[in-house]
């Protein structure tokens, strides 16, 4: 199809894809609903496109869940499956919209293993497992904050005591906290000290409004 032929939406979301480094620091999605405005050929050029990528971003995640298509909802469940950074936590959000399940649950605390804190994934994790906090999710975050990655123990650890509702925030800012979480990465015994310590503040119950599977 012609340059010319194509449709102002079309035009929009070009312009949209084209990511700098500030649409990239605010985290600007593309024109997601400039899709709705395209032709049936735009859309599937752009399907094409986006899932001809070897990984998906979650910003390609959302052009494909609004497309809709067979083919584009089988590229993100190739992403869920596939991916650990943000664009497989993204792509396997959306496949969870269909509900929760066993194997679902083990496909996601697989990626809790896998996140890296460089990666962008650990947010969108962590918001599944809030609305999702079950006996094993919850035993998987425990493993990741006192036996996981030594760079990511801290992110775990602020995360079960805001969803223990310890703290206000998953970040793991207050001063309160923060000598036992740093200590989940420090030597053998300040470890074992705080692994003691978080066990034990986790007995209480779970923060109000925490969903459940």
């Amino acid at each position: 199809m012609p340059m010319t032929d194509r449709s102002e939406a079309y035009a929009r979301f070009r312009a949209s894809m084209a990511v700098d480094y500030g649409k990239w620091r605010d985290g600007e999605p593309y024109d997601i609903a400039a899709i709705d405005g395209m032709s049936v050929a735009e859309k599937a050029e752009i399907e094409s496109e986006l899932s001809a990528r070897a990984r998906l971003d979650w910003r390609d995640v959302e052009a494909l869940e609004r497309i809709g298509t067979p083919a584009a909802l089988a590229r993100l469940e190739l992403a869920a499956k596939a991916q650990s950074d943000g664009g497989g936590a993204a792509a396997l959000a959306v496949k969870l919209e269909d509900g929760w399940s066993p194997a679902l649950e083990r496909r996601f605390i697989a990626k809790l293993g896998a996140a890296r804190l460089m990666e962008s994934s650990l947010d969108r994790l962590f918001e599944i497992a809030e609305a999702h906090p079950t006996a094993a999710v919850r035993a998987a975050l425990f493993e990741q904050a006192t036996a996981g990655e030594e760079s990511e123990r801290y992110a775990f650890g602020a995360f079960l005591l805001y969803l223990h509702g310890h703290s206000d925030e998953w970040y793991g800012l207050g001063e309160e906290h923060r000598p036992h979480l740093l200590n989940l990465k420090g030597t053998p015994d300040e470890q074992a000290a705080a692994r003691a310590w978080l066990a034990g503040i986790l007995a209480a119950p779970l923060r109000a409004g925490a969903g459940a599977a």
